[in-house]
This record gives structure tokens, sequence and C-alpha cells, in this order.
């Protein structure tokens, strides 16, 4: 499931846009690094993706995943754009 958002600047005002959206799907571990923290996965969509694991209350997601694992995730993705002169 995913939803999305997005907005633009005002009329007048130099361009600018926000976007984002929230993910939520079934992916496959491909990797689980406990020296960067981190662990790698593979979306519905095909896109590999990695996160860091920094949180304490999240470390132990590092010992309990392993590479092929399928698991529910929910991840959110933002984008903004602002023009200025110089």
């Amino acid at each position: 499931m995913t939803k999305s958002a997005a907005a633009a600047g005002s009329v007048g005002e130099m361009p600018a846009g926000i976007a984002g959206r929230e993910v939520k799907e079934t992916v496959e571990v491909l990797l689980v690094d406990p020296y960067k923290k981190a662990i790698a996965f593979r979306g519905m969509d095909g896109k590999y993706r990695e996160v860091s694991v920094d949180a304490p209350h999240l470390a132990h997601w590092l010992d309990d995943l392993k590479k092929g694992d399928k698991v529910r995730v929910a991840y959110q993705e933002a984008l903004a754009i602002m023009v200025e002169p110089k």
C-alpha cells in the first residue's frame, strides 16, 4: 500500500514543491550488516534500499533478521525543492 502527497508553492512566488509517500509492503532482506548497523532490502518495485538501524530499541533486528527473510515494512520517502535567486 502506498499513500502519496504533494504540494506546490504559491502563485507569484519562486518555484517550490514537496512530495512524499508512505509505503507499506513485504520485502526481501538482502543484507544485514551489524558493523554498519544497516539492513538492505528489495521492495516490490525491484528497487534496492538500505536503511540505518541506529536507534537502540531497533538494534535487535540486526540479530533477528537474516538474508532471504521476508518481512513487512513501512517507510517514508520525501523530497523538497525550492528555487532561490543567486
